[in-house]
Order: structure tokens, then sequence, then C-alpha cells
């Protein structure tokens, strides 16, 4: 599979993690999300790691909202495309 170049946006509760960085791009010798996750812990280390996996179980946090090209998805390791936007936010709750 060839590289890729992905554009990552952060929101709001990401943001922190990342040092305040918004958004960015990665280039990736495999384009797949799994691959773009460990580049991103490499990166940032355990405060990103720790927003995006559940510690007691390795898993995906179920409190993080994945979108690619807009568009949610529930994978978490699937293959990208060069040029694929990805956004990643956690899930935001409203108070009333």
């Amino acid at each position: 599979m060839a590289g890729a170049r992905i554009r990552v946006e952060y929101f709001p509760g990401i943001i922190q993690a990342t040092g305040g960085r918004r958004s960015e791009t990665v280039e990736l010798a495999d384009p797949t999300l799994a691959a773009l996750w460990r580049e991103l812990v490499t990166r940032y280390g355990r405060p990103f790691e720790d927003l995006l996996f559940d510690s007691s179980t390795g898993k995906f946090s179920r409190y993080i909202i994945i979108s690619i090209n807009g568009v949610l998805t529930h994978d978490r390791e699937g293959p990208l495309q060069d040029g694929d936007e990805v956004a990643v936010s956690p899930i935001l709750s409203g108070g009333g």
C-alpha cells in the first residue's frame, strides 16, 4: 500500500493533549487509522493515549468520535486514502 498525507483536525477536549495544536498533516507509510493512532501517540505521548484508549481494556475509548471526510465512522483501524481528513472529538454532552 502506498503512503498518504492525512489531515487531522482536533476538537476541544483533544487539543489540550496536542499542546494546543488544532490540526496537522500526518504522513503515513501505512495509511490506516491504526497507523495514525500509533503515530499520534508517539508524537503526543501518554496524555493523548489516555484520551483515545480505555486504560482498563486497551480498546479505543467509546467517548471519542471519529469522522473521515465529514462522515462519522465506528471503524478505528481501517484504511485511509491520500488527502483524507480525520476529525477527532470527544463526545460532548449538554446540560439543561
